[in-house]
Order: C-alpha cells, then sequence, then structure tokens
C-alpha cells in the first residue's frame, strides 16, 4: 500500500480514539455541576453530540472496507529462528489498499479489524459508534511471536458468529547463535490459547492466556 493511503487510515483510526478521549471528564473526583450535567445525558443526545465529520469520516471508510465473513479466521505469518518475519498471501492483499482484516456489525455498532504493522502483523479491533464514537480497542494477539532469535513462531485468530474470540500460539524454541544452532541444546514446542468475548455493548473482554503444552522434541 501507498504511505498517502497508510497515512490516511492512521489519520481516521487517530481521529476516532480523540473523539472518544474528549468525552472523558479530566476530574476524577467528586462531580462539579458542570461534570455531573454531563453525565446525565441521554444517549440521544450524546448521539447528537457526535462531530459530523468524524460520521462522515467512518462512512468514507466503511466504503473502502469489505465485511468480514463470520467466522473470521486469521492465521499470522511466521516469525524464523533468524527473527524475520514472513506474512501470508493473505496478509500481503490486507494491506491494500488500507491496512485491515474488514469491519463486522455488532448490532448498532461496528468492529473495524486492522492489521497493525510492527516486529509482526498484529490484528487490532476497535469497536465504534455510527456516529464514529470509540467504544473500545485491544490488540487480539497473545504476543508469544517477535524478532528473537532461535524462536519460530505462528498466531491466529477466530471470531466466531457469536463473537467468541480464540486466540492460538505454536512456537519452537531452538537456541542459536550467530553461526546456528547450540549443539545439545534443547528444542521446546509450546502451544497458547486465550479466549475472549465482544460483547453486545461493544466491550472486548480476555482471559488468562493458558499454556496447553510444553515439551521437548527430539
Amino acid at each position: 500500500m501507498t504511505n498517502k493511503a497508510l497515512g490516511i487510515f492512521i489519520l481516521i483510526v487517530i481521529a476516532f480514539s480523540c473523539q472518544s478521549n474528549n468525552n472523558t471528564p479530566q476530574n476524577e473526583g467528586a462531580p462539579t455541576p458542570q461534570t455531573k450535567s454531563l453525565s446525565q445525558k441521554t444517549n440521544s443526545q450524546q448521539d447528537k453530540d457526535a462531530t459530523p465529520h468524524t460520521k462522515d469520516r467512518l462512512d468514507h471508510l466503511l466504503l473502502q472496507l469489505d465485511p468480514a465473513t463470520l467466522p473470521l479466521i486469521h492465521e499470522s505469518g511466521v516469525t524464523t529462528y533468524d527473527g524475520l518475519y514472513i506474512p501470508t498471501d493473505a496478509e500481503r492483499l490486507s494491506l491494500k489498499p488500507y491496512p485491515t482484516l474488514g469491519y463486522i456489525e455488532i448490532d448498532t455498532l461496528i468492529g473495524i479489524i486492522q492489521l497493525i504493522p510492527g516486529d509482526i502483523l498484529v490484528p487490532s479491533i476497535t469497536v465504534l459508534t455510527r456516529k464514529g464514537q470509540k467504544i473500545d480497542s485491544r490488540n487480539l494477539i497473545i504476543g508469544s511471536c517477535g524478532p528473537d532469535c532461535g524462536v519460530e513462531c505462528r498466531e491466529s485468530l477466530i471470531i466466531d458468529k457469536g463473537l467468541n474470540i480464540t486466540l492460538e500460539a505454536n512456537t519452537l524454541n531452538q537456541p542459536r547463535n550467530s553461526e546456528g544452532p547450540l549443539p545439545d541444546a534443547l528444542v521446546t514446542v509450546t502451544e497458547y490459547l486465550q479466549k475472549g468475548k465482544i460483547s453486545r455493548g461493544g466491550a472486548i473482554t480476555v482471559g488468562e492466556v493458558k499454556i496447553l503444552t510444553n515439551h521437548p522434541i527430539e
């Protein structure tokens, strides 16, 4: 994708975040008359307060994206022993024109699933109202993969039709140095699992990471 397209996409996501942050009172103590008045606004009034240009940007973005089909299944690329990340063909295609996997509809809300470039491509979801107000966001990754020498790793994400989240990771740890594998070093395989949920109200929760297996191989 071009730097210009990536820049536009990042600006849109930042705008949603700023919209949400500006709605958060700075005084977390006893409410002042002003903050008390704000807290008594109805949801209808809050929707009216959403700036029209934010909604316009969301509508424009959705026109550029494809709706995601549930269950959504995303297999990450592989982190190699040398600390390199090799994206899948699907990930390469997902980077154009915007780095996303599409969007899902959650009743009256929208969940945009994007790929965040870094050491690896990290899937992340941002839940917004139709007015463009941010409800919640979270990276959908266990985090076991990275540019660590001697570790081959792959992660996967599943969001099913019930909006349940399943994260899995598999790592093969082979101690190495600049010359290659260390002689007689123990090679281990580890499998991780993490479960979560997107509520109908847009909140994203995940549980603890569980280690399913961790054993040496011959």
